[in-house]
């Protein structure tokens, strides 16, 4: 099985002032449920798929020389990803925040998946 690609920015499990918003967060998760462990956790700006390891250097290259400013966020709840019936992944929704990471991702991901050489991402962000 070819691994999937993706190129994003790491989210630190704890915020600017210290608080722990991860364990608060994953404390009652439904049994079952692995969550990310904290130096994995991010989000996703260009999905790339499939592509090989140096289309995807190709990709995170492009990244280095991109930037956006900080955004303020609030945390809100855990939603589901993937399908329905049997989701793959949980998400935090931003409660505020959320219009300007989407301008970011729409901003930055179309150059980093046309220097990867992989299909444009057509899902919003």
């Amino acid at each position: 099985m070819a691994p999937n690609w993706f190129v994003g920015i790491s989210v630190p499990p704890v915020s600017d002032g210290g608080a722990p918003w991860l364990e608060r967060l994953i404390a009652d998760l439904p049994g079952g449920v692995r969550p990310f462990h904290p130096a994995d956790l991010h989000l996703t700006v260009a999905f790339l798929g499939t592509v090989g390891r140096e289309q995807a250097e190709e990709a995170w290259a492009c990244a280095a020389g991109l930037s956006a400013q900080p955004i303020a966020t609030v945390l809100g709840a855990l939603a589901p990803m993937g399908d329905r019936r049997r989701p793959s992944a949980l998400s935090v929704v931003l409660a505020s925040g959320g219009d300007e990471a989407v301008a970011v991702i729409e901003e930055l991901r179309a150059p980093m998946i046309a220097a990867a050489g992989a299909r444009p991402d057509a899902r919003p962000p």
